[in-house]
């Protein structure tokens, strides 16, 4: 981690500058460092700050070490006294601009949550949709904005590792929920920049390597059997940084067949060179194995699944002169054995034979922004290849006997019969400049594919200032996705997969403001998204098997209303009360949806934290729900719609000495609920656990 320490000193902002810190000056993250207040100070930081990439870097720096800056009225007398304070770059906004919704949690949101994993503290996310058919993060769908669990692009610290075989394992990722250090939710479309993939919204997690020197090791206990413990070591010395963790979580499952078993590896290590720049270094590992009952199927209650990711990836960021530079390469290997019937207990005399899957994805990506007094420039390249070998996806091999199973399956004599493969080229251009009260950013980037051809994604974000603390901000962007293997090929005995399908697209436009006084924050965001060849399963009531297939259009209208407020001096520290709702205008008359016309039609949440007595605390969490469309009974056939539920969480937690320890309670109302199909998800529950810091403070 490189450090930079301002002595004691004030900042004279400049007419030009005024303009870039007036609208940058209320989008800083918030945590504060050192003593940041406006005053009367004459002496200046070397002279002023003399170009606009200066005000932009100095600006990258506080806030990528979270620094809070109010926006104030800044004028050629202005100035800002600053005591000495120490900057770290740890963490850097992964998706910037004025004009979008992006909601950002940081390592304490994440702590105090009643969450044990990121599916679950994801839930409780306004405008976010998780469609878990189990717990303890077995198979959890992600939705933004009433999108599909494939739309959402997934990044970790930065970097893409959405999986191409299917969006249901997007969150197969290595990491215990307390090793995150932030979580970044981008509504809206991101694909003028990521391409295709990043269709209704994006999520970065990031984990940064440790600051000093530390031990943590974490037990928990809960309701069915559930069981879970992790260490992570934190290292830090001169320019190296290091991060690593083993966690693992068992259940015997909260009903038949829904145990599951999860090893999780992962390690982040930064390298500060001086004259190469940063260097950053990510590895990890996945082994998991669950009950799948019915998750796929409803007629199929011994269904089972293990899967096994494997993900590294390098990164480079070095400034120099006026330009900002970053690359990386990474790689993700993910194997899938699924089970229609589990270990072929009471198979069908058809079922031959398990669903096996290793998907290869090797991707590069090149980024640089170039500041000047005219604004910024931004251009880049992304290019990665998905290939996949497969028992059920893609075409036939010709010689099977060179594709054997057994490097995952040691005992086993199969051999992937199917593989597909395709190379997706983005490149994309954007610019940005503050004209005054208003900031303004566009660009475009086009992706190609031999089998799709190019795809074309453009967009534009605006943000206005009127007056000190409020923005109202615009954006208009459009997005393509293109099919996972699963839509092209998947079959089965419950589904049928059309090969001929087309790449999905979309225009989205969406008005916002947001709105923050002292300690009130208010939020307020609108949106129309017209899609086109949107992708979807789909059944009819006198068939068995669900077919993919192209909706001709599905438009959704959005909105969302966000107020919170942080207490000096009492004994509630914050309160959050939120609101959402969506519309989607396509209905399905004559068969059965199962993703794109399900969404999360009202989310209601309320959030409320507070301390009890000294070093003790309360977060509660309330949600209710209620989902637009129908599902298949499973015993009567007919479509049933979907009912709303209120949900109620609650985290009592002590901390001191280097102990966490904390009772979480989840579904404290004991409420009948599904969030996807006929999938019944449990009543109350309990876990209590332990942190404890071994060593360090």
């Amino acid at each position: 981690m490189k450090t930079i320490i301002f002595k004691k000193t004030t900042i004279r902002f400049r007419k030009w500058s005024r303009k870039a810190y007036a609208v940058f000056a209320s989008l800083g993250k918030a945590i504060t460092i050192g003593k940041l207040k406006v005053g009367v100070a004459v002496k200046s930081l070397n002279n002023g700050i003399e170009s606009l990439s200066q005000v932009f870097s100095l600006f990258f720096l506080l806030v990528a070490g979270g620094a809070t800056v109010s926006a104030v009225e800044l004028t050629d007398s202005t100035e800002i006294l600053l005591d000495e304070l120490q900057v770290s770059a740890v963490h850097e906004i992964q998706f910037p601009g004025t004009g979008r919704y992006l909601q950002s949690f940081s390592s304490k949101d994440i702590k105090i949550a009643p969450s044990s994993g990121l599916d679950g503290f994801l839930k409780s996310v306004s405008g976010v949709d998780i469609r878990q058919r189990g717990v303890g993060g077995t198979q959890s769908d992600i939705s933004i904005r009433g999108g599909s669990f494939d739309q959402v692009l997934v990044l970790l610290n930065g970097v893409d590792i959405t999986d191409r075989q299917t969006g249901h394992h997007n969150l197969n990722i290595p990491i215990d929920l307390s090793d995150i250090s932030d979580i970044e939710v981008l509504q809206g479309s991101a694909a003028r920049k990521y391409g295709s993939q990043a269709f209704s919204g994006a999520i970065n997690i990031v984990t940064n390597p440790s600051t000093k020197n530390k031990i943590d090791a974490l037990f928990t206990a809960g309701s069915f059997n559930t069981f879970s413990q992790k260490i992570s070591v934190g290292l830090n010395k001169s320019n190296i940084s290091h991060f690593s963790s083993i966690s693992h979580n068992s259940s015997k499952g909260y009903r038949h067949n829904t145990d599951f078993d999860t090893y999780n590896f992962f390690s982040h290590t930064n390298f500060n060179l001086e004259n190469v720049g940063k260097l950053d270094f990510q590895l990890g590992y996945q082994n998991k194995s669950f009950g799948a009952n019915g998750f796929y199927a409803l007629a199929y209650p011994n269904q089972f699944e293990h899967t096994e990711t494997f993900f590294t990836s390098i990164s480079w960021k070095k400034t120099i002169n006026r330009f900002l530079l970053s690359a990386d390469v990474n790689y993700r290997k993910h194997y899938d054995r699924f089970e229609l019937f589990r270990s072929f207990v009471d198979a069908a005399p058809w079922y031959a034979d398990h669903n096996y899957h290793l998907t290869d994805v090797v991707g590069a990506t090149f980024n640089a922004d170039y500041f000047s007094k005219f604004g910024k420039i931004s251009f880049g390249a992304i290019s990665h290849y998905d290939h996949i070998f497969s028992t059920v996806l893609g075409e036939n091999i010709e010689d099977v006997n060179k594709q054997p199973i057994n490097r995952f399956e040691r005992k086993s004599e199969k051999h992937f019969t199917k593989t597909s493969d395709r190379l997706v080229n983005t490149a994309y251009v954007d610019y940005s400049k503050s004209f005054g009260s208003i900031y303004v950013s566009a660009g475009g980037s086009m992706s190609y594919n031999q089998q799709f051809g190019a795809k074309y994604n453009w967009g534009a974000d605006v943000s206005y200032l009127p007056v000190n603390n409020f923005i109202v901000h615009a954006a208009l962007n459009s997005a393509s996705r293109l099919p996972t293997f699963t839509d092209l090929y998947y079959q089965s005995a419950t589904q049928t997969a059309n090969p001929n399908l087309h790449p999905e697209s979309s225009l989205t436009s969406e008005l916002g403001l947001k709105y923050k006084l002292r300690n009130l924050q208010f939020n307020a965001n609108g949106f129309y998204r017209k899609g086109s060849n949107i992708i979807d399963w789909i059944k009819y009531p006198d068939e068995v098997k669900w077919q993919s297939m192209n909706l001709v259009e599905l438009n959704t209208l959005g909105y969302s209303i966000s107020m919170g407020y942080t207490f000096n001096n009492s004994s509630v520290e914050n309160l959050s009360l939120s609101y959402s709702f969506i519309n989607s205008d396509k209905q399905a008359a004559d068969y059965d949806s199962k993703y794109a016309l399900d969404y999360l039609r009202h989310q209601l949440l309320f959030k409320f934290h507070h301390n009890v007595i000294k070093n003790t605390y309360i977060t509660w969490n309330v949600a209710l729900n209620d989902r637009a469309g129908e599902y298949t009974d499973f015993d009567t056939g007919v479509l049933k719609p979907y009912q709303p539920y209120l949900l109620a969480g609650a985290r009592f937690a002590w901390e001191k000495y280097g102990f966490l320890v904390f009772t979480d309670v989840n579904n404290m109302l004991n409420s009948n609920y599904v969030d996807f199909g006929g999938l019944p998800l449990p009543g109350i529950n309990v876990n209590v656990g332990v942190k404890w810091r071994l060593l360090g403070k």
